[in-house]
């Protein structure tokens, strides 16, 4: 499990600096613009779905039911099985993605209420919204794709995938979009083509597996009936997290403009660790858990729940410490270019410090919820999501300050509501970043609830390692952190000699030698304290690096 949990992080690592890449182009081209809200709401409900079932919910329904077809009836029972659920799955994403184009408007007017202040902004955001529909059919296909995978233990391939909506989304942004009267159109076209190579780059993998195009007409196979009771309550309790993001977005619509754009960049940046570590490790988990679900291996199960959560630990715990320290840094020199203004940089940066609070609930829940769905417990995970939800609704309203009602914002059905509300619980006016540190404190909720139910289903679960785990990476942690500081501080007096030009010390090589500094200083605390987990990740490091030479001479 390790293994493939440090291969997903490194594939997951390269999409997601081409994730950073494409939020460049982006921000460089569209800035915090009306356009830059619009398409962001628009992109909101499609990207919901992708990050869920994209990112392990649709695998964790999956992947336990297609194991069982596998054990029971081997590779031929597992790619029927695999059929049938696939073409169930085609027909309900065509229709939600029919129902989704017609109901443009309405989404819009939902999702976005305070965009009503400006016609203009609304009628492009529920267009854009139209036209970026279809991306559910395709990004269900690639998860579909990425569950049958996952159950082989194939992980490559459904990790490169986001990497190809990337690349996509860059080509469309530089190249088609200084040719469009609307350059916002640009953008639908690289999601959609993304999806397609996100599905299509799977499919040889696929037909080497035996499934065949008529088996997605198989829908009479028991697996059928399985899938479908797991994947609903599967995609919400994994969803809770991105819904709060969508929970967000409604009330930074009622904010000043600019603020869905802000939270937008902001969470682009705090997935970024999420996305290397905790979805990597909960999918490298899920089949281990699976098989010894189906074995009656509770010990074993236990075992697995700990080594990844201090997987999770050993490099959550880091990240959120730097992205602390380091977030203007990286906000400057990731997207202030072009239209990405100083200002605009400022106020992103305030967001990505309040997401920070969240990033080790938000990860933890990734492989906690894994362990249920090994189980076929999925309802679990669904309740602690209604609490964390509630929990992020009421924080959302005390600590995003007043909003603004002017105009048709004032008429939509929940728009009043939320302005009362707001007045009676408000503890402090942080505007955007309110909803971020929401967030983050309903995933903390979320998590805490999911560990104390878990104890209870696996009572052999070893806490005393995790404790001891956290305690050692956050000790690293603080030596990195004073590292970092001390070294900011030098560079800082080190810059005020006249001889010295500013680049030498601008954000970029600053940047690069902090991470580069804090990083060798958290590994040699880490393994000084006994850390297995970064052991282990430099002694791979090392051992492929060996075998890079040895091919070499």
């Amino acid at each position: 499990m390790s293994r493939a949990a440090h291969l997903l992080a490194a594939l997951t690592l390269v999409s997601r600096v081409g994730g950073l890449s494409r939020d460049v182009a982006v921000s460089a081209v569209f800035g915090t613009s009306a356009g830059a809200d619009a398409f962001f709401v628009a992109f909101r409900i499609p990207n919901l779905l992708r990050r869920v079932v994209g990112e392990g919910a649709s695998s964790a329904a999956l992947v336990p039911v297609f194991t069982d077809s596998l054990i029971r009836g081997g590779p031929a029972a597992a790619a029927r099985a695999a059929g049938a659920v696939g073409g169930a799955a085609f027909l309900v994403l065509a229709a939600l993605t029919l129902v989704g184009m017609a109901a443009a408007e309405p989404l819009t007017a939902a999702f976005a209420p305070g965009f009503a202040r400006d016609a203009a902004k609304q009628a492009m955001t529920a267009t854009l919204t139209r036209w970026t529909f279809p991306y559910l059919i395709l990004v269900g296909a690639a998860a579909w794709a990425m569950g049958v995978l996952h159950t082989h233990r194939r992980f490559a391939l459904p990790a490169l995938g986001p990497l190809l909506l990337n690349l996509a989304i860059i080509a469309c942004v530089v190249w088609l979009a200084p040719h469009l009267r609307s350059p916002e159109y640009a953008l639908v076209a690289g999601v959609l083509i993304g999806g397609l190579l996100q599905f299509l780059v799977q499919v040889p993998a696929l037909h080497g597996l035996g499934l065949r195009p008529a088996m997605l007409a198989n829908l009479s196979d028991p697996a059928l009936r399985r899938t479908r009771a797991l994947v609903v309550p599967v995609v919400f309790g994994g969803a809770v997290y991105q819904i709060n993001i969508l929970v967000a977005t409604v009330f930074a619509s009622l904010l000043p403009n600019g603020s869905v754009s802000y939270l937008w960049y902001a969470d682009r940046i705090f997935e970024f660790p999420l996305g290397v570590v905790a979805v990597a490790v909960g999918t490298a988990a899920l089949p281990s858990l699976a098989a010894q679900a189906k074995a009656g291996q509770t010990l074993a199960m236990a075992d697995t729940v700990a080594h990844s959560l201090g997987l999770v630990l050993a490099f959550c715990v880091p990240a959120a410490v730097g992205l602390a320290l380091l977030a203007p840094d990286i906000v400057a020199v990731l997207l202030q270019r072009g239209r990405f203004s100083p200002q605009d940089a400022a106020m992103t940066t305030w967001a990505l410090r309040a997401y920070l609070p969240g990033l080790l609930g938000v990860a933890v829940v990734r492989v906690l919820a894994a362990a249920f769905y090994a189980v076929e417990r999925p309802r679990v995970p669904v309740y602690a999501a209604m609490l964390a939800l509630l929990v992020n609704a009421f924080f959302d309203v005390a600590l995003m300050g007043p909003v603004d009602l002017s105009g048709a914002a004032a008429d939509w059905w929940g728009a009043g509501w939320i302005a009362e509300v707001g007045a009676a619980v408000s503890v402090v006016d942080l505007r955007h970043a309110g909803l971020a540190l929401a967030a983050g404190i309903a995933a903390t909720v979320n998590a805490v609830v999911l560990l104390v139910l878990l104890r209870r289903r696996l009572p052999q679960l070893p806490l005393a390692p995790v404790g001891r785990s956290a305690t050692r990476h956050a000790a690293a942690a603080l030596a990195m952190a004073a590292a970092i500081v001390a070294l900011q501080s030098a560079l800082r007096w080190a810059s005020q000699a006249p001889a010295v030009p500013v680049w030498a010390y601008g954000p970029a090589p600053r940047l690069a030698l902090s991470i580069a500094v804090g990083g060798a200083v958290y590994a040699a605390c880490a393994i000084a304290l006994g850390s297995v987990e970064v052991r282990e990740l430099v002694g791979m490091i090392r051992a492929r690096g060996g075998r890079t030479l040895t091919r070499a001479s």
